[in-house]
């Protein structure tokens, strides 16, 4: 018996296959899909000889307000997330699409959606919320989720393990760097803040999101942008948040090894977009520090970026030395086995 994980992002399809007892028996997939069809049909090719599959889990970026546990997925459970598709236009869109297609391939399996915002459900009010008119931000739903829940929740665990601490006992800042990047904090291993926001576009500047922005010069970039305000506008607007900024938009490299390439080659825009990187990570772990008073048992590098690149560490550690006493982790992540972790709990 096994179970299937499938993470469908806007121009990838993974997967993993899980034993019952946790051991990951095959992976596979691709990152770069243009034909989400064909490539779900590599993968059940893949998965031809394999044994009995006994459930599905899938990682769903957004659980909105009514979803923070694993869940069976169903008609209603699907309406929801067409619904709010608004809140993470760029994601949702594609977890629905695998939810879909491994419905009409196994159509009597039951499937599960994992939500990564599901961390960050429980944030503490003063984190998780925006000086806007309450009602108003009440009725829209408008405060801070959080990604990259599912690595940060991993995260959280195996630091605890490699300090030989029980959960409850870790503080931590966990930097999940890489095409996407994000930072939290975590007290007596539950999250209290995260850099993310209502979108997945707020916090560290990343490959190519702008991170944090002032909303005065949003709305001015609106009115500069040739045309009226309409949703070709909008959409406009969008793409240059989500596409153009972020580090390519500073140096024109969307992968952060083109960076540190140009970087030691001497192109002084791509030595810019890398201190300023890092001038952002010291930011928040400077702001996290002091929220958890001081009191960091470890701060946690992941990702391609965090976990991948010796430059960006020794330049983060150098940024620290005068002030940090906590020791730096650099860990590889596992969403999939977060994932696992969370559906077993269903018992399925």
């Amino acid at each position: 018996m096994a179970v299937l994980l499938l993470n469908a992002g806007s121009t990838s399809l993974k997967y993993q296959l899980f034993s019952d007892g946790g051991e990951v028996i095959k992976r596979g997939g691709s990152s770069r899909v243009k034909d989400f069809d064909q490539a779900f049909s590599q993968i059940i090719e893949e998965l031809e000889f394999i044994g009995e599959i006994t459930a599905i889990g899938h990682r769903v970026v957004h659980g909105g307000d009514h979803y923070q546990r694993p869940t069976i997925i169903n008609d209603q459970v699907i309406d929801y997330l067409e619904s709010i598709v608004n809140l993470a236009p760029l994601h949702l869109p594609f977890n629905l699409l695998g939810v879909r297609l491994a419905a009409e391939h196994w159509p009597n399996l039951p499937q599960v959606a994992v939500f990564d915002t599901a961390f960050f459900a429980n944030l503490p009010t003063v984190a998780k919320t925006y000086a806007l008119p309450l009602d108003l931000a009440t009725e829209k739903h408008w405060h801070r989720y959080g990604f990259h829940g599912l690595s940060h929740a991993y995260l959280t665990h195996a630091a605890a393990d490699e300090l030989n601490k029980k959960l409850e006992q870790v503080n931590l800042i966990i930097c999940h760097l890489g095409g996407g990047s994000s930072i939290s904090a975590i007290q007596a291993g539950k999250a209290i803040d995260i850099s993310l926001g209502w979108s997945p576009t707020a916090g560290l500047p990343m490959m190519t999101r702008c991170g944090d922005l002032d909303p005065g010069l949003l709305l001015t970039i609106i009115e500069d942008l040739p045309g009226p305000v309409n949703e070709q506008k909008i959409n406009q607007v969008r793409d240059l948040l989500n596409k153009q900024s972020g580090l390519c938009g500073l140096c024109g490299y969307d992968d952060f090894l083109d960076i540190l390439t140009a970087r030691q080659h001497g192109e002084t825009r791509a030595a810019a977009a890398f201190d300023y990187f890092v001038y952002r990570l010291v930011h928040y772990i400077g702001a996290y520090w002091a929220i958890l008073g001081g009191k960091v048992d470890a701060i946690v590098l992941s990702g391609a970026i965090g976990a991948g690149s010796l430059d960006l560490r020794q330049a983060l550690a150098n940024k620290l030395s005068g002030w940090c006493s906590a020791s730096l982790l650099a860990m590889p992540t596992n969403e999939e086995l977060a994932m696992f972790r969370e559906i077993k709990k269903l018992g399925l």
